[in-house]
């Protein structure tokens, strides 16, 4: 068990952790971390795919739980997939970190290297975001915070970062599955 602080957030995961995972299949864990506005869900294909071979873990980070709100960086959601590890009695796993889900990988890396066999990191990078995305991604953020939801140009934009050219024109049943989650 790890002997980092820990707080509710983090607890949920070493406590209750069938409350916020998709566990499914035996053998050498995989563990599956969403990006921003994304959900465990998103990872439903990899964990039909691998489940016969590997023990597949999709969880909801902290933003797609009642947790949203607290104050947290990447070292707490590094923190909450030591905790869900415990919680699942897993000693190693492979972390897979889509975005925001590999920006917290890394850091689990850094924090808890003998709990990681691998590290996949899906669109994301190790270097911080420059100042105009920064700016972006907080007027963003402002503009869904003052209006109560995304709006049709947030959802746009979201739905553009998230989904290339290729996947919106060949499988536009995606990008518009998630915009429509995003709305709710």
């Amino acid at each position: 068990m790890s002997e980092t602080p820990t707080d509710v957030a983090t607890e949920r995961y070493r406590l209750r952790p069938e409350t916020v995972v998709t566990d499914r299949g035996d053998g050498p864990a995989i563990v599956f971390a969403h990006g921003t506005l994304m959900d465990r869900t998103m990872f439903d294909p990899q964990v039909e795919a691998l489940a016969d071979d590997f023990r597949t873990v999709a969880y909801d980070l902290r933003a797609r739980t009642d947790q949203y709100a607290s104050s947290y960086d990447l070292y707490d959601l590094a923190d909450d997939v030591d905790a869900l590890c415990d919680g699942l009695d897993l000693d190693t796993v492979v972390l897979c970190g889509m975005s925001m889900g590999g920006f917290m990988a890394l850091r689990f890396a850094e924090r808890y290297p003998d709990r990681l066999d691998g590290l996949v990191l899906i669109d994301s990078m190790a270097e911080s975001y420059t100042e105009v995305e920064r700016e972006q991604y907080g007027q963003l953020a402002e503009q869904a915070r003052a209006d109560g939801e995304l709006t049709e140009p947030g959802l746009t934009v979201a739905r553009d970062g998230l989904f290339g050219e290729t996947t919106r024109a060949e499988n536009p049943a995606l990008p518009d599955h998630w915009v429509e989650r995003w709305r709710t």
